[in-house]
């Protein structure tokens, strides 16, 4: 019995190991490399993520180029139909595009003559302003330790505490500031208008140099189709905001007037200009009515009155009015706006959050153009951002 087992095959390691697609039913060598977690696959996520990191650092370190650049050619899309119509008319590219920069830049200084003397008024009025809040605040005797540290911090940043002669420093100081930010608003504004003015005239050739890059017909016409639909979206979009934007600040400054508060065109021309920022906009308004009425009127319950009203206006507004003037449109989702506003605001500050939802409008054509590309589901009625509409683009 011992002589048959020390004659039975033994069996050795040098046997040729088997192949994993000789075993039925294994998954191919292709489809191993396309797993999600496959080396190849990982390997292209952390480039694309490494590149995502490095581009948006890149875009904060040159933001006092980038933001000027990219609110001008955010604007330059909007207003490309615009220029289109005029060449059919037989007007020379960069006459068109001078007519509308010209328009643009009235409708800023408008802007900026509406806003002037009344900011200055009050402005001259900030002592009196800090002295009535906190005078209207002391009964809030819980906060009233935080009010006093701000009010101290603020006079003491603004030189609006003491005498007449720290008063005059600090008047000085401020004076000194703007001097020393105007070279980079000059610069700012004029790159600016620059940009604005040759994406305008020079638009239909950058077009046909994208589309030169495009080495396929299907490519070509795919980033063409994708070119108009950023086009039409944006244009609706701005359309259809700036009507509604318009209609909320005329009825901001009749209810200002009509509850007993100072210089209504100027809280009716503030909300029109900040409820281009979604939420942010509002809700900064909200808190200046809230100042203003505690400044100038009689008792705190009276103070509430206009910005409760204004919350209760904005709500109409967003939530019922322009759903239903725009229930045909594209929707976006509120937690897509609110994420953009918050990344774009961290990023390039103030300015971030009145390009945010442009911005989410490119990206929701992008995204829709690339995964009709790639075949993924119908054509969606529905886009990334919502309580605000925009045009279906291609529709």
């Amino acid at each position: 019995m011992s002589a048959s087992i020390l004659a039975s095959p033994v069996p050795t390691t040098t046997a040729e190991p088997i192949a994993i697609r000789d075993v039925p039913g294994a998954p191919s060598a292709a489809a191993i490399r396309r797993h999600p977690f496959s080396f190849d696959t990982l390997s292209r996520a952390a480039g694309i993520g490494i590149f995502g990191i490095v581009f948006v650092f890149a875009i904060w370190a040159a933001k006092d180029v980038v933001v000027p650049t990219a609110a001008a050619v955010v604007l330059g899309l909007a207003l490309g139909p615009m220029v289109d119509l005029m060449i059919k008319r037989r007007i020379p590219a960069y006459a068109a595009a001078t007519l509308i920069v010209l328009a643009v830049l009235l409708v800023v200084h408008l802007t900026i003559a509406v806003f002037a003397l009344p900011l200055i008024a009050w402005i001259d009025r900030a002592p009196e302003i800090v002295e009535t809040m906190r005078d209207k605040l002391a009964p809030l005797r819980l906060l009233m330790a935080e009010v006093q540290q701000l009010t101290t911090a603020v006079e003491k940043a603004s030189g609006l505490g003491g005498d007449a002669a720290g008063g005059s420093g600090g008047s000085l100081g401020m004076l000194l500031s703007a001097a020393a930010l105007a070279p980079v608003v000059i610069a700012q504004t004029v790159l600016f208008v620059g940009a604005l003015f040759f994406f305008l005239a020079t638009r239909r050739s950058l077009r046909a140099a994208a589309l030169g890059i495009c080495l396929t017909r299907p490519a070509r016409l795919l980033a063409a189709g994708t070119l108009a639909r950023v086009e039409e979206a944006l244009s609706g979009y701005f359309a259809v905001i700036t009507v509604v934007n318009v209609g909320l600040g005329i009825a901001t400054g009749l209810l200002c007037w009509g509850l007993g508060l100072p210089t209504p065109a100027l809280w009716g021309a503030l909300a029109t200009v900040l409820n281009f920022a979604p939420y942010v906009g509002p809700a900064l308004l909200t808190l200046i009515l809230f100042g203003v009425g505690l400044v100038s009127l009689d008792s705190m319950t009276a103070a509430l009155i206009p910005p409760l009203a204004f919350i209760v206006l904005t709500t109409l507004e967003g939530q019922i009015l322009t759903p239903g003037i725009l229930g045909h449109r594209l929707t976006m989702n509120p937690l897509m706006i609110f994420l953009a506003i918050a990344f774009w605001m961290w990023l390039w500050g103030p300015v971030g959050a009145f390009v945010a939802v442009p911005l989410l409008v490119i990206s929701a054509v992008l995204v829709e153009a690339l995964s009709r590309r790639n075949g993924f589901g119908r054509r969606s009625r529905r886009g990334l951002a919502a309580g605000r509409r925009i045009p279906q683009p291609g529709r």
